[in-house]
Protein backbone atom coordinates (compact mmCIF):
# COMPACT_ATOMS: atom_id res chain seq x y z
CA UNK A 1 0.00 0.00 0.00
CA UNK A 2 1.34 3.40 -1.00
CA UNK A 3 -0.20 5.07 2.05
CA UNK A 4 1.64 2.65 4.34
CA UNK A 5 5.03 3.54 2.88
CA UNK A 6 4.19 7.25 2.98
CA UNK A 7 3.25 7.11 6.67
CA UNK A 8 6.34 5.05 7.48
CA UNK A 9 8.51 7.63 5.71
CA UNK A 10 6.96 10.61 7.51
CA UNK A 11 6.58 8.89 10.89
CA UNK A 12 9.41 6.35 11.19
CA UNK A 13 9.14 3.98 14.17
CA UNK A 14 11.82 3.68 16.81
CA UNK A 15 14.40 0.99 16.11
CA UNK A 16 14.96 0.31 19.81
CA UNK A 17 14.61 -3.35 20.78
CA UNK A 18 12.25 -2.26 23.56
CA UNK A 19 9.81 -0.78 21.08
CA UNK A 20 7.27 -2.88 19.19
CA UNK A 21 6.01 -2.22 15.70
CA UNK A 22 3.14 -0.08 14.47
CA UNK A 23 0.82 -1.07 11.65
CA UNK A 24 -1.51 0.97 9.46
CA UNK A 25 -4.89 -0.71 9.70
CA UNK A 26 -8.62 -0.23 9.98
CA UNK A 27 -10.03 0.16 13.47
CA UNK A 28 -11.74 -2.92 14.86
CA UNK A 29 -14.34 -0.72 16.56
CA UNK A 30 -16.35 1.65 14.33
CA UNK A 31 -13.92 1.50 11.36
CA UNK A 32 -13.70 4.20 8.69
CA UNK A 33 -12.87 3.00 5.19
CA UNK A 34 -11.44 6.40 4.30
CA UNK A 35 -9.25 6.72 7.37
CA UNK A 36 -6.90 3.87 8.26
CA UNK A 37 -5.17 4.37 11.60
CA UNK A 38 -1.68 3.88 12.98
CA UNK A 39 -2.20 1.08 15.49
CA UNK A 40 -0.04 -0.32 18.26
CA UNK A 41 -0.77 -4.05 18.27
CA UNK A 42 1.41 -5.48 21.05
CA UNK A 43 0.04 -5.47 24.58
CA UNK A 44 2.10 -4.30 27.58
CA UNK A 45 4.84 -2.99 25.29
CA UNK A 46 6.47 0.28 24.27
CA UNK A 47 5.55 1.76 20.88
CA UNK A 48 7.13 4.90 19.45
CA UNK A 49 7.00 6.91 16.22
CA UNK A 50 8.25 10.43 15.51
CA UNK A 51 8.38 13.15 12.87
CA UNK A 52 10.69 16.15 12.45
CA UNK A 53 9.43 19.69 11.97
CA UNK A 54 11.05 21.67 9.17
CA UNK A 55 12.03 24.37 11.69
CA UNK A 56 11.81 24.98 15.46
CA UNK A 57 8.37 25.93 16.77
CA UNK A 58 7.97 29.52 17.93
CA UNK A 59 4.74 30.72 19.51
CA UNK A 60 5.94 34.14 20.68
CA UNK A 61 3.63 35.85 18.18
CA UNK A 62 1.05 33.25 17.18
CA UNK A 63 -0.55 30.39 19.16
CA UNK A 64 0.83 26.88 18.90
CA UNK A 65 -1.85 24.20 18.51
CA UNK A 66 -1.07 20.55 19.25
CA UNK A 67 -3.92 18.23 18.29
CA UNK A 68 -4.45 14.53 17.65
CA UNK A 69 -7.11 11.84 17.76
CA UNK A 70 -7.21 8.62 19.79
CA UNK A 71 -9.47 5.59 19.51
CA UNK A 72 -9.08 2.75 22.01
CA UNK A 73 -9.81 -0.72 20.65
CA UNK A 74 -9.30 -3.34 23.35
CA UNK A 75 -9.09 -1.60 26.66
CA UNK A 76 -6.89 1.30 27.68
CA UNK A 77 -3.48 -0.23 28.34
CA UNK A 78 -2.43 -1.23 24.80
CA UNK A 79 -2.28 2.10 23.00
CA UNK A 80 0.85 4.23 22.88
CA UNK A 81 1.78 7.38 21.06
CA UNK A 82 4.89 9.26 21.96
CA UNK A 83 7.50 11.63 20.57
CA UNK A 84 9.29 10.02 22.57
CA UNK A 85 9.04 9.55 26.36
CA UNK A 86 10.45 8.38 29.67
CA UNK A 87 7.37 6.89 31.32
CA UNK A 88 5.27 3.82 30.50
CA UNK A 89 2.16 5.80 29.47
CA UNK A 90 0.43 6.81 26.26
CA UNK A 91 1.77 10.25 25.35
CA UNK A 92 2.88 12.78 22.75
CA UNK A 93 6.00 14.87 23.29
CA UNK A 94 7.54 17.86 21.58
CA UNK A 95 11.30 17.54 21.68
CA UNK A 96 13.91 20.05 22.71
CA UNK A 97 15.25 22.28 19.94
CA UNK A 98 18.57 21.08 18.60
CA UNK A 99 17.92 17.38 18.97
CA UNK A 100 18.18 16.26 15.34
CA UNK A 101 17.42 12.63 14.57
CA UNK A 102 16.04 10.42 11.86
CA UNK A 103 13.39 9.36 14.33
CA UNK A 104 14.66 5.80 14.59
CA UNK A 105 17.21 6.18 17.36
CA UNK A 106 15.46 8.15 20.11
CA UNK A 107 15.10 6.68 23.57
CA UNK A 108 13.42 7.35 26.90
CA UNK A 109 16.19 9.82 27.70
CA UNK A 110 15.57 12.09 24.73
CA UNK A 111 15.16 15.70 25.98
CA UNK A 112 11.63 17.08 25.62
CA UNK A 113 9.85 20.38 26.30
CA UNK A 114 6.13 19.53 26.31
CA UNK A 115 4.26 16.34 27.12
CA UNK A 116 0.57 16.18 26.28
CA UNK A 117 -1.40 12.96 26.60
CA UNK A 118 -4.36 11.07 28.04
CA UNK A 119 -3.44 9.06 31.11
CA UNK A 120 -6.01 6.36 31.81
CA UNK A 121 -4.21 4.74 34.71
CA UNK A 122 -6.95 4.22 37.29
CA UNK A 123 -7.75 5.83 39.62
CA UNK A 124 -5.70 8.80 38.41
CA UNK A 125 -7.43 9.24 35.05
CA UNK A 126 -6.59 12.65 33.59
CA UNK A 127 -5.07 14.53 30.67
CA UNK A 128 -1.37 15.23 31.14
CA UNK A 129 0.10 18.59 30.20
CA UNK A 130 3.67 18.88 31.50
CA UNK A 131 5.95 21.74 30.52
CA UNK A 132 9.73 21.83 31.01
CA UNK A 133 10.30 25.33 32.36
CA UNK A 134 13.71 26.94 32.79
CA UNK A 135 13.92 28.67 36.17
CA UNK A 136 15.16 32.22 35.46
CA UNK A 137 17.02 32.34 38.79
CA UNK A 138 18.67 28.92 39.07
CA UNK A 139 18.85 28.16 35.35
CA UNK A 140 17.60 24.65 36.06
CA UNK A 141 14.67 23.02 34.26
CA UNK A 142 11.58 22.15 36.25
CA UNK A 143 8.47 20.16 35.38
CA UNK A 144 5.28 22.23 35.57
CA UNK A 145 2.09 20.14 35.71
CA UNK A 146 -1.50 21.04 34.94
CA UNK A 147 -3.13 21.68 38.32
CA UNK A 148 -6.77 20.87 37.41
CA UNK A 149 -6.54 18.46 34.48
CA UNK A 150 -9.74 17.43 32.65
CA UNK A 151 -10.62 13.74 32.49
CA UNK A 152 -10.55 11.94 29.14
CA UNK A 153 -13.07 9.36 27.96
CA UNK A 154 -12.37 5.61 27.92
CA UNK A 155 -15.07 4.85 25.38
CA UNK A 156 -14.08 3.08 22.16
CA UNK A 157 -14.94 6.03 19.95
CA UNK A 158 -12.64 8.64 18.43
CA UNK A 159 -11.68 11.42 20.84
CA UNK A 160 -9.95 14.68 19.97
CA UNK A 161 -7.21 16.08 22.23
CA UNK A 162 -6.13 19.71 21.74
CA UNK A 163 -3.48 21.85 23.43
CA UNK A 164 -3.29 25.57 22.59
CA UNK A 165 -0.28 27.59 23.79
CA UNK A 166 -0.80 31.36 23.52
CA UNK A 167 1.91 34.03 23.16
CA UNK A 168 0.84 35.60 26.49
CA UNK A 169 1.92 32.41 28.31
CA UNK A 170 -1.64 31.14 28.80
CA UNK A 171 -2.92 27.83 27.49
CA UNK A 172 -6.05 25.81 26.78
CA UNK A 173 -6.39 22.03 27.18
CA UNK A 174 -9.42 20.76 25.30
CA UNK A 175 -11.14 17.39 24.96
CA UNK A 176 -13.50 16.93 22.01
CA UNK A 177 -13.61 20.71 21.61
CA UNK A 178 -15.63 20.64 18.41
CA UNK A 179 -18.87 19.72 20.17
CA UNK A 180 -18.43 22.75 22.42
CA UNK A 181 -17.81 25.06 19.46
CA UNK A 182 -20.80 23.69 17.51
CA UNK A 183 -23.10 24.05 20.51
CA UNK A 184 -22.05 27.65 21.07
CA UNK A 185 -22.61 28.43 17.40
CA UNK A 186 -26.14 26.99 17.47
CA UNK A 187 -27.00 28.93 20.62
CA UNK A 188 -25.94 32.18 18.94
CA UNK A 189 -28.35 31.66 16.03
CA UNK A 190 -31.23 33.01 18.17
CA UNK A 191 -33.58 30.29 16.97
CA UNK A 192 -37.21 30.20 18.06
CA UNK A 193 -36.57 26.96 19.91
CA UNK A 194 -35.01 25.69 23.08
CA UNK A 195 -31.44 24.47 22.56
CA UNK A 196 -30.74 21.21 24.36
CA UNK A 197 -27.51 19.23 24.63
CA UNK A 198 -27.13 15.57 25.54
CA UNK A 199 -24.21 15.03 27.92
CA UNK A 200 -22.63 12.57 30.36
CA UNK A 201 -23.45 12.79 34.04
CA UNK A 202 -20.01 14.17 34.82
CA UNK A 203 -19.20 17.50 36.43
CA UNK A 204 -16.33 18.33 34.06
CA UNK A 205 -18.56 17.83 31.03
CA UNK A 206 -21.42 19.73 32.60
CA UNK A 207 -19.30 22.78 33.40
CA UNK A 208 -18.38 22.98 29.72
CA UNK A 209 -21.97 22.44 28.59
CA UNK A 210 -23.49 25.26 30.65
CA UNK A 211 -20.90 27.69 29.26
CA UNK A 212 -22.24 27.20 25.72
CA UNK A 213 -25.51 28.99 26.47
CA UNK A 214 -27.92 26.07 26.08
CA UNK A 215 -31.44 26.27 27.49
CA UNK A 216 -31.56 22.71 28.80
CA UNK A 217 -29.38 19.63 29.25
CA UNK A 218 -30.09 15.92 28.92
CA UNK A 219 -27.94 14.24 31.56
CA UNK A 220 -27.29 10.57 30.83
CA UNK A 221 -25.58 7.74 32.70
CA UNK A 222 -25.55 3.98 32.24
CA UNK A 223 -27.47 1.98 34.87
CA UNK A 224 -27.70 -1.52 33.37
CA UNK A 225 -25.33 -4.42 34.00
CA UNK A 226 -23.37 -3.21 30.96
CA UNK A 227 -22.08 -0.26 33.00
CA UNK A 228 -19.36 -2.66 34.18
CA UNK A 229 -17.82 -2.23 30.73
CA UNK A 230 -18.28 1.55 30.51
CA UNK A 231 -17.92 3.78 33.59
CA UNK A 232 -17.76 0.85 36.06
CA UNK A 233 -19.54 2.69 38.91
CA UNK A 234 -22.10 1.33 41.38
CA UNK A 235 -25.55 2.82 42.05
CA UNK A 236 -24.36 4.65 45.18
CA UNK A 237 -21.78 6.52 43.12
CA UNK A 238 -24.28 7.11 40.29
CA UNK A 239 -26.84 8.60 42.68
CA UNK A 240 -24.31 10.83 44.41
CA UNK A 241 -22.92 12.10 41.11
CA UNK A 242 -26.39 12.71 39.69
CA UNK A 243 -27.37 14.83 42.68
CA UNK A 244 -24.18 16.89 42.44
CA UNK A 245 -24.48 17.49 38.69
CA UNK A 246 -28.22 18.25 38.74
CA UNK A 247 -27.87 20.75 41.58
CA UNK A 248 -25.07 22.47 39.68
CA UNK A 249 -27.16 22.79 36.51
CA UNK A 250 -30.17 24.07 38.46
CA UNK A 251 -27.99 26.71 40.11
CA UNK A 252 -27.31 28.06 36.61
CA UNK A 253 -31.02 28.37 35.84
CA UNK A 254 -30.92 25.71 33.12
CA UNK A 255 -33.65 23.14 32.52
CA UNK A 256 -32.62 19.60 33.52
CA UNK A 257 -33.59 16.25 32.00
CA UNK A 258 -32.17 13.04 33.49
CA UNK A 259 -31.83 9.85 31.43
CA UNK A 260 -30.68 6.36 32.29
CA UNK A 261 -28.91 4.53 29.49
CA UNK A 262 -30.12 1.04 28.54
CA UNK A 263 -33.08 1.38 30.91
CA UNK A 264 -34.74 -1.89 29.94
CA UNK A 265 -31.66 -3.91 30.96
CA UNK A 266 -31.45 -2.09 34.29
CA UNK A 267 -32.66 -3.45 37.61
CA UNK A 268 -36.16 -2.08 38.32
CA UNK A 269 -35.31 -1.27 41.96
CA UNK A 270 -32.26 0.70 40.81
CA UNK A 271 -34.32 2.60 38.24
CA UNK A 272 -37.10 3.54 40.64
CA UNK A 273 -34.57 4.63 43.24
CA UNK A 274 -32.56 6.91 40.95
CA UNK A 275 -35.64 8.39 39.26
CA UNK A 276 -37.35 9.14 42.58
CA UNK A 277 -34.16 10.76 43.87
CA UNK A 278 -33.72 13.11 40.91
CA UNK A 279 -37.47 13.87 40.90
CA UNK A 280 -37.27 15.02 44.53
CA UNK A 281 -34.40 17.43 43.83
CA UNK A 282 -36.34 19.04 41.01
CA UNK A 283 -35.48 17.74 37.53
CA UNK A 284 -37.90 18.90 34.84
CA UNK A 285 -38.05 15.52 33.15
CA UNK A 286 -36.82 11.96 33.50
CA UNK A 287 -35.99 9.85 30.48
CA UNK A 288 -36.19 6.15 29.67
CA UNK A 289 -33.93 4.82 26.91
CA UNK A 290 -34.29 1.61 24.93
CA UNK A 291 -30.66 1.98 23.94
CA UNK A 292 -30.28 -1.31 22.06
CA UNK A 293 -33.78 -1.44 20.63
CA UNK A 294 -34.75 -4.71 22.30
CA UNK A 295 -37.78 -3.69 24.38
CA UNK A 296 -41.24 -4.99 23.59
CA UNK A 297 -44.60 -3.20 24.11
CA UNK A 298 -45.40 -5.09 27.32
CA UNK A 299 -42.09 -4.05 28.91
CA UNK A 300 -42.59 -0.46 27.81
CA UNK A 301 -46.13 -0.28 29.15
CA UNK A 302 -45.18 -1.74 32.53
CA UNK A 303 -42.18 0.53 33.07
CA UNK A 304 -43.89 3.76 31.95
CA UNK A 305 -47.01 2.96 33.98
CA UNK A 306 -44.91 2.24 37.08
CA UNK A 307 -42.85 5.42 36.72
CA UNK A 308 -45.94 7.57 36.23
CA UNK A 309 -47.05 6.42 39.66
CA UNK A 310 -43.82 7.26 41.51
CA UNK A 311 -42.56 10.54 39.97
CA UNK A 312 -44.28 13.87 39.50
CA UNK A 313 -42.07 15.32 36.77
CA UNK A 314 -42.46 14.86 33.01
CA UNK A 315 -41.43 11.55 31.42
CA UNK A 316 -39.68 11.06 28.08
CA UNK A 317 -38.90 7.81 26.32
CA UNK A 318 -36.20 7.30 23.68
CA UNK A 319 -36.73 4.28 21.42
CA UNK A 320 -34.54 2.53 18.86
CA UNK A 321 -35.98 0.56 15.97
CA UNK A 322 -33.46 -2.30 15.77
CA UNK A 323 -36.19 -4.94 16.03
CA UNK A 324 -38.86 -2.90 14.26
CA UNK A 325 -40.84 -2.26 17.46
CA UNK A 326 -40.20 1.46 18.02
CA UNK A 327 -43.55 2.75 16.74
CA UNK A 328 -45.49 0.07 18.63
CA UNK A 329 -43.50 0.83 21.77
CA UNK A 330 -44.16 4.57 21.43
CA UNK A 331 -47.90 3.97 21.03
CA UNK A 332 -47.94 1.61 24.03
CA UNK A 333 -46.05 4.16 26.14
CA UNK A 334 -48.68 6.79 25.33
CA UNK A 335 -51.44 4.37 26.35
CA UNK A 336 -49.63 3.75 29.66
CA UNK A 337 -49.98 7.42 30.62
CA UNK A 338 -53.52 7.78 29.28
CA UNK A 339 -52.50 9.67 26.12
CA UNK A 340 -51.55 12.73 28.21
CA UNK A 341 -49.12 14.41 25.81
CA UNK A 342 -48.51 17.46 27.99
CA UNK A 343 -46.16 15.56 30.28
CA UNK A 344 -45.02 12.67 28.12
CA UNK A 345 -42.71 12.79 25.10
CA UNK A 346 -41.84 9.78 22.91
CA UNK A 347 -38.81 10.04 20.63
CA UNK A 348 -38.02 7.42 17.99
CA UNK A 349 -34.59 6.78 16.50
CA UNK A 350 -35.27 5.34 13.03
CA UNK A 351 -31.97 3.43 12.98
CA UNK A 352 -32.51 -0.19 12.06
CA UNK A 353 -29.46 -2.33 12.65
CA UNK A 354 -30.81 -5.71 11.53
CA UNK A 355 -32.00 -6.96 8.18
CA UNK A 356 -35.64 -6.31 7.33
CA UNK A 357 -37.21 -9.37 5.67
CA UNK A 358 -39.41 -7.06 3.59
CA UNK A 359 -36.33 -5.49 2.01
CA UNK A 360 -35.17 -8.83 0.61
CA UNK A 361 -36.25 -9.69 -2.92
CA UNK A 362 -37.49 -13.24 -3.53
CA UNK A 363 -35.15 -15.48 -5.44
CA UNK A 364 -36.08 -16.27 -9.05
Amino acid sequence: MHCVSRVAHCWPPSSSQLHKHWILSQATKMPSAARPSAMAKSTAAHHAISALFSEPLDFSEMPLVVQYEVKYQKGTMTWAMRMPRRRPERTMKLLEDGYQTSGKDFSDETPWVIMFSPNLTCPDTKIHFIFHHKNPITGEYEEKHLTLPPKPSIEKTTNLYTLVLHPNNTYDVLFNKQSHVDCEAICKLELKAKILTHIRCHMDDMQIAVETGVDSVDIVIGTSFLREFSHGKDMIYITKTAIEVINFVKSKGIEVHFFTEDSFHSDLVDLLSIYQTVDKIGVNRIGIADTVGGANPRQVYDLVRTLRGVVGCDIEIHLHNDTGMAIANAYTALKAVGNILENFTPAVNPLKEIDDPEDKKPED
